[in-house]
Parts: structure tokens; sequence; C-alpha cells
């Protein structure tokens, strides 16, 4: 390609010396210094935003992590009856109760209002414990997220099997607050409770719903008193998660 553009130039230039001999030297010295023009590699784009992205996800993953937590505080109060009648209908709860034996057949729904994306209305926030609505030995149930939409229909926007210990974050993704889940773990040691490990999980909303973004593992070690933490981040394409940093 670069030859035949040369050879275009040349004959050019010769026509133009043939009739103008006081332009050949102009034209001998374009047709030496022309160069096609530099395409930039696509490699070289691609990984310069793969570079912006890792930077603005740790910005963000700092944001969320010395974020500030408003732990939910879910209530048994009569005052929310409508609410977790509307729970029950949504679920249809009177199935897993028909279904289910013993301590745990009637649904404990226990009611939360947050407004999450700042609209002026508030979603409701359960957590149900029910013999079909909790994991094994029943330590954790399951936490649900109500959102009215403009018809004045309830709508189901998030659920997921946890433990009660449920925080809004300070921390916003696509207008919603970032929820935090958090675990912890003890141990006996001399006949006495102690903190063991602390697990906290991020989920954030992604324009549609909610999703997992990072996981952080604090480990306590009561002999040297140190703490080892440990971070995850959740890789979409590989569906697992991915150890991004760890402190001893």
């Amino acid at each position: 390609m670069k030859k035949n553009i040369n050879k275009i130039v040349f004959i050019v230039v010769f026509v133009i010396f043939s009739f103008f001999p006081e332009t050949g030297i102009i034209g001998f010295t374009l047709i030496n210094n022309y160069e096609l023009p530099t395409v930039i590699p696509e490699r070289k784009i691609i990984g310069e935003n793969e570079a912006f992205n890792v930077k603005e996800d740790r910005q963000r993953i700092d944001a969320i992590l010395n974020a500030k937590v408003k732990y939910i505080e879910f209530s048994d109060s009569k005052q929310y009856d409508r609410e977790r009648e509307i729970v029950y209908k949504i679920t249809n709860m009177v199935e897993s109760e028909k279904y289910s034996e013993g301590s745990m057949k009637k649904a404990f729904i226990r009611i939360a209002l947050e407004d999450l994306n700042s609209d002026g209305a508030r979603e409701i926030l359960a957590y149900i414990e029910q013999f079909e609505w909790c994991g094994k030995g029943g330590g954790y149930c399951t936490f649900l997220v109500l959102q009215k939409s403009v018809e004045e229909d309830w709508r189901e926007v998030f659920r997921i099997l946890t433990y009660r210990d449920i925080g809004i974050l300070s921390t916003k993704t696509y207008g919603y607050s970032d929820i935090v889940f958090r675990n912890i773990i003890l141990k006996v040691s001399n006949k006495e409770k102690i903190k063991d490990r602390q697990e906290i999980t991020v989920w954030r909303w992604n324009g549609k719903r909610y999703e997992s973004f990072i996981k952080r593992k604090i480990v306590y070690d009561i002999k040297t008193n140190r703490e080892k933490s440990i971070i995850w981040k959740w890789d979409e394409k590989s569906n697992s998660w991915s150890s991004i940093e760890e402190h001893k």
C-alpha cells in the first residue's frame, strides 16, 4: 500500500517538475518524507481502559469499606401489620406453612422500612423466619426487599438467604443504597466466647437488580492480637470470587 502511494506521488511530482522545474526540490522532499498515518493498536486502547477501570474499582471499594453503616432494626410491632400482610401475600406464605412442621411452621415476618433509592417512598425490608425460608438449622433465613411500582403494586426486587446482621451503607450505586451483610463467627476458648472471624459481603445495584460486589474477611488471632484481612471482588466472567488484596 505504501509503495503504491509513493509511486503515485512520484508520478505527480515528476509531472509538476517537468512543467515547473523550480518545484523539483519540494517534490523530492515530499517523496522521501511521506509516511502513512500511525494507527494506534487496539490492545493499547483496551489496556488503558482496563487500567482506568481497575483504578475506578479500587476507589469504589475503598469508599464502600470506609462508608457509614446503618444496621437494620427489624420489628415485630403490630404497626407493621399492613406491610406484613403484603409480604405474606406476595411470597404465598400460606403454601409454605401448609407443608411445614414443627416450631417454624408459622412464619415470623419482621419488618423495616427504608428509602433505598431516595425517591421519597420507602421500600419494605422483611426478614422471614419460616421452615421453608431458612437454611439448615435455622441460623440464617430470607431477607426480602419489596418496592412499590407506579401502578401501586408491590414487587420483589431482592431476595437472599443470610444472617440477620444487615446494614444500609451511605454509598450508592445507580441511585440505590449499597447493602452490607455481616456474619460474626465466635469460638469457645477457656469457656468464653470470643470473636474468631468476621465476614462482610456488599451487594450493589447494577441498574436493574442487586448483585454481589465485594467480600471482606477478617480473621482474629488472639495469640498475637493481630488481624488478617482478605478482600475479594465478584468476577462475573468466572462467576466466582477473586482475591484482590490481603493484609496481615
